[in-house]
């Protein structure tokens, strides 16, 4: 911003600019520490196995690879190929590759793992989130952005992305997207800053898809520069403009040529093409409901925002993403007035894409707040001219006093779990890896009793592979990029009974099964549970192990289960009992044990009083045994003792449609 588009400011006491300063940068660092906060989490990610034993590939043999050898789902030699996905191919040897975009990421993840274990990688999941707010910042205060609006935009980026900060590839990419507009936004770009940004773009290439990004933030600059060098503005001189487009050109340039320096050259450069072209085509982004949907629709993070069962009412991402478009509509608005050309054309086009899918909702918040608030500023800022110097100090410290506060409830409420709670997320406060959410208990099992081959669900291959001990060579199974997308359609069959488990027993012959409770995989479970062939050698709150010939010792029984025991284990998992005890009791429900599920589920509102869909599950499985008792002896009491439980449910949540409709088919039943 150039000395003509900065607005005068009248001069104040050193007092009194002293308090203003210290206030503004107290809300900085509270929304900055907020950030922070909400980075703090147990890892939980179905990736993490792939993303580790990857990484560990390369550590101990220093070789980067792109195919899986023991994959048995992959069609061997001579069999009939199916089409591979975005990016993939089969060599001449027939094997299945792909172009890992992740590589690097994976081997910086594996390192670091090697090095610190657990709490090593929650580290770096911190420190890669602290570093991606502190070049915002950075990036904001150089636009001209005063502190206070500063803090209110990172308080913003913080509650918009939060979601995304897991340890996965991509929170590198919004750290090399930051580092880069950091970079390019600098009043006058210097050499070091060409070669920064080129060197940060080969970076990015091997940590993550979203370089494509860059290329298009370097573009909209490009054009920028040479509408000012061909039409310079008043302010601005036409030898500097030319040294300025003709470097931005260099830049764009050194951004093309890194998109080649990778292991798989051209086939990594264009894979971001690739898979947009192939998401349209097979209308994946569509969102859900889709007839003969293409299996990739089963990834929710694909979908459009405002897709139909993707907007979460109560959510506070949702309602920071809806406050995040409305500042970039008036950021496109301020920009064309002041004629910021590139930032308009960035922010347009940050928001397009963060309304294209919901995994680019993080990225387009990082770069859209430090763009479009100076612009705003400068624009809107022309109206507290009209109020009087003390009226504009009050707004500025009352401003900075309203993020402080708000940062300081939400991380009070992160802290003691019940931001998390309230939204029904399985995001925690805590640290190291989270018993709940990862087959930590199952691989341990496998570990002791090895079995043969081992059938997994989508969610839960990689990590069940990677924490069993030893663990195989690079269980690249959940990469949606290492299998064509026919297996991954015949595990999702199979996993939602469309398929039946005999066709895959006759394919593949597995001596074990393990799965994760959830839409995808419920029904497999409940089918396995009546096969009297399958053993349940062990239940968790989310994941079951069913073996073959199992040993009498690891066999459980709906007659020899220990409930007691199971909701004493499960309090334990996580750091709100109510939601592990909820877990637990769905997956006792999708085994058909209803008896069992119902104690869980009273132990559930034990602890939670207000857990209506509980009430309503417990109702579930009182309103099973219910009818059978009705039937047999004409005893109504479990039936009664059902619609308690309903009317509890509609009691807490009005309009809780299922306890509703339970509610009629029991009185119903009872009449």
């Amino acid at each position: 911003m150039t000395e003509a588009e900065t607005p005068s400011i009248p001069p104040t006491s050193p007092r009194r600019s002293l308090a203003r300063r210290l206030c503004a940068a107290a809300a900085v660092a509270a929304a900055v520490a907020l950030a922070v906060c909400l980075a703090v989490r147990p890892l939980t990610s179905p990736d993490l196995g792939y993303h580790l034993a990857y990484g560990e590939q390369f550590l101990d043999h220093g070789r980067i690879v792109d195919h899986n050898d023991y994959l048995y789902t992959l069609p061997g030699p001579g069999e009939p190929r199916s089409a591979p996905g975005p990016g993939c191919w089969y060599d001449e040897q027939g094997r299945y590759r792909f172009a890992n975009a992740n590589w690097l990421t994976q081997v910086i993840m594996a390192g670091v793992h090697r090095l610190a274990g657990p709490d090593g990688l929650c580290v770096l999941q911190v420190a890669l989130v602290a570093g991606i707010f502190l070049l915002t910042l950075a990036t904001s205060r150089r636009l001209g952005t005063p502190g206070p609006l500063v803090a209110g935009g990172l308080l913003l980026a913080a509650l918009t992305a939060y979601g995304r900060f897991n340890l996965r590839p991509e929170v590198f990419g919004y750290l090399m997207l930051a580092a880069q507009l950091w970079l390019l936004t600098r009043p006058r770009l210097g050499w070091g800053s060409v070669a920064g940004v080129t060197a940060l773009q080969v970076l990015f290439v091997n940590l993550h898809s979203y370089f494509l990004l860059a290329l298009a933030m370097t573009g909209a600059m490009l054009v920028e520069a040479v509408l000012h060098w061909r039409w310079p503005p008043r302010d601005v001189k036409r030898p500097a403009a030319r040294r300025r487009a003709m470097r931005v050109g260099i830049v764009l340039g050194g951004q093309l040529l890194a998109c080649l320096v990778n292991p798989w050259t051209w086939r990594l450069a264009v894979l971001p093409v690739q898979t947009l072209v192939f998401l349209r085509a097979n209308k994946i982004t569509a969102g859900p409901g889709q007839p003969h949907a293409h299996p990739w629709t089963a990834i929710g993070e694909f979908f459009p925002p405002f897709s139909e069962g993707f907007w979460q009412t109560g959510n506070t991402a949702t309602y920071a993403f809806c406050v995040l478009l409305a500042v970039a509509a008036i950021g496109v608005f301020c920009c064309l007035w002041r004629r910021r050309w590139a930032w308009a054309l960035i922010v347009a086009a940050m928001t397009a894409t963060s309304l294209s899918m919901r995994r680019n909702i993080a990225p387009a918040a990082v770069v859209i707040l430090p763009l479009a608030l100076p612009v705003c500023w400068a624009v809107l800022g022309r109206l507290r001219h009209r109020l009087a110097a003390r009226e504009r100090r009050v707004v500025s410290v009352g401003f900075a006093a309203g993020v402080i506060i708000l940062a300081a409830a939400i991380a009070i409420r992160v802290v003691t779990q019940g931001f998390y709670y309230r939204e029904k997320s399985p995001i925690r406060f805590g640290w190291g890896l989270s018993p709940m959410h990862l087959p930590l208990a199952a691989a341990r099992q496998l570990s002791d009793v090895p079995p043969g081959r081992v059938w997994t669900d989508y969610n839960t291959s990689s990590n069940i592979h990677y924490f069993v001990s030893p663990h195989p060579p690079v269980p690249i199974l959940t990469n949606t990029w290492a299998y064509p997308p026919a297996v991954m359609q015949d595990v999702l069959d199979c996993s939602q009974g469309l398929l039946h488990f005999a066709e895959v027993e006759r394919r593949y012959a597995p001596d074990a099964v393990a799965l994760q409770n959830g839409y995808t995989s419920g029904p497999l479970i409940g089918q396995l549970s009546a096969d009297p062939a399958w053993s349940v050698t062990l239940i968790g709150a989310r994941h079951v192990l069913f073996r073959k010939n199992a040993p009498a010792d690891l066999m459980i029984t709906v007659e020899r289960f220990d409930t007691d025991e199971f909701i004493a284990r499960l309090t334990g998992q996580d750091p709100l009992p109510a939601a592990a005890l909820y877990a637990g009791g769905m997956t006792l429900y999708q085994l058909g044990w209803d008896w069992h599920a119902a104690g869980v589920f009273a132990a559930t509102v034990e602890h939670d009083p207000q857990h209506y869909e509980a009430w309503n599950m417990r109702g579930i499985c009182l309103a099973t045994a219910g009818e059978m008792l009705l039937r047999q002896t004409g005893n109504p009491t479990l039936l009664r003792d059902a619609i308690t439980c309903f009317r509890r449910a509609l009691q807490i949540e009005p309009d809780y449609q299922p306890a509703r409709e339970n509610l009629y088919a029991a009185e119903a039943r009872l009449r």
